[in-house]
């Protein structure tokens, strides 16, 4: 069975928490329909990956507040910019009451201070 349906057509697929085992299924299984792979598995929710029809004209990491990746494409003759962005999860605060788990603090700081960070890089962005 494929590890990625290419019955949508996609360009350009973005993947997170990528495990280097399905790095070398998509290597294997998809090189030929998608032969630009920008990858970065881990054996952990770190993994990420862009796997592309369309040649990579620059590619980098991002580690400036927020982690991934970021690669430009010419579509039509014009540059777009693709980001793929792993957000770190809320602060959730939490204890059992008879064995049952109940949240008691939710703090969205962090993400929120990422998500303001992601918007600024985007701006930055031509």
């Amino acid at each position: 069975m494929p590890i990625l349906s290419t019955a949508e057509n996609a360009d350009i697929v973005a993947l997170q928490e990528l495990s280097n085992a399905t790095a070398e299924a998509l290597a294997r299984d998809l090189g030929d329909e998608y032969p630009y792979q920008y990858v970065r598995p881990f054996d952990s929710p770190q993994g990420m990956g862009l796997i592309s029809r369309l040649p990579f004209e620059s590619s980098q990491e991002i580690w400036d507040g927020v982690r991934g990746q970021q690669v430009t494409v010419r579509v039509g003759g014009q540059l777009v910019t693709v980001m793929n962005i792993h957000l770190g999860a809320p602060h959730v605060q939490g204890r059992r009451i008879g064995g049952l788990p109940v949240v008691t603090g939710y703090d969205t700081g962090s993400t929120d201070r990422q998500v303001a960070r992601l918007a600024g890089m985007v701006d930055q962005v031509g």
